[in-house]
């Protein structure tokens, strides 16, 4: 949930989509909805009165200072100044989503850190050495420290993990109603308005709710449909049509499709043209048909793929 919504929504200027959004983010469950009541009492106790607008910066390096962990991306303020009562609750902002409030981690009570990705995104690397890349108004809720037996983070929007693996503690992912289980694995979730899937590109995961669960091997995408409240399993498929296209271009179409990361081993092979169109097809069959045409190998290794061999002539 944007700051900028909740901020509309607590000054009674927010469109009503974008009330409803609020509402229905808060009711999505329990620990929003106590953020939004905790953080609107603070936005009416900030008043505008005599207010001056705090040093956000002076703030957020103080607070650093004390809880900064080790191997913990730093995260840093927006660059924006506020005027009277937002400046107040800006204040309030900062502070629980810098890592300075605790949530409750299978009844341990853990010092947590909020990364929230800008338009362009962001990635980060957790205690555990997981790797998480968050899309444009992505967030992720994590702990400092993991705890002994779990590894526990809550996601707002659209992310790609790719999981170190642990078998002797689970790594789980919280969307509201929604959780994904995992022991090691490389995935991605992407909401979209009718459903939310997540497509595994290694391993196995668990997408479940408090009624069902289902799981996902590797090579395909679970989906949860809103409407129906249910989940359904189909190979992670793509459809393109490349016309005398750069490979370079093509690798770029394939990365934002299949949340993979795609790498050349030889430099030339970027410029190398390819005619052809693929209809609802996997990842592994483009990257077969690919190899096919130019007589090069491809590699997968979690969302990495790896291109080499001589380039076209």
């Amino acid at each position: 949930m944007e700051f900028d919504i909740i901020i509309k929504y607590f000054a009674g200027k927010a469109t009503p989509d974008e009330a409803m959004q609020v509402d229905d983010w808060a009711n999505a469950a329990e620990e929003n909805k106590l953020f939004l009541a905790e953080t609107h009492a603070s936005w009416l106790a900030a008043g505008e009165e005599n207010y001056q607008v705090p040093d956000i910066s002076r703030e957020w390096e103080s607070l650093q200072s004390k809880i900064k962990p080790q191997n913990v991306q730093e995260l840093k303020p927006g660059k924006y100044i506020w005027p009277g009562r937002i400046a107040a609750f800006l204040a309030v902002i900062v502070t629980a989503f810098a890592g300075y409030y605790l949530f409750n981690t299978r009844n341990q009570n853990l010092p947590t850190l909020t990364a929230q990705a800008n338009d362009k995104g962001i990635e980060l690397n957790l205690q555990d050495g997981s790797h998480i890349a968050l899309e444009p108004q992505g967030a992720l809720v994590y702990p400092v420290t993991f705890a002994k037996d779990t590894r526990e983070v809550t996601l707002v929007g659209n992310g790609s993990f790719d999981v170190n693996h642990e078998a002797e503690r689970p790594f789980y992912v919280h969307m509201g109603q929604l959780h994904i289980k995992v022991l090691g694995t490389s995935f991605s979730v992407n909401r979209k308005k009718e459903t939310i899937d997540v497509s595994v590109n290694k391993g196995l995961v668990a997408f479940y709710n408090d009624k069902d669960t289902l799981l996902i091997p590797e090579g395909n995408t679970g989906s949860y449909i809103k409407d129906d409240r249910k989940f359904v399993l189909k190979p992670f498929t793509g459809s393109f049509l490349f016309n005398n296209t750069p490979m370079s271009e093509v690798a770029s179409q394939i990365q934002a499709h299949f949340k993979v990361k795609v790498q050349f081993g030889n430099a030339a092979f970027k410029d190398c043209k390819l005619s052809a169109g693929f209809e609802n097809q996997t990842l592994k069959e483009i990257l077969i048909a690919i190899s096919a045409t130019f007589n090069t190998e491809y590699k997968i290794e979690g969302n990495v793929v790896q291109l080499s061999g001589n380039a076209c002539k």
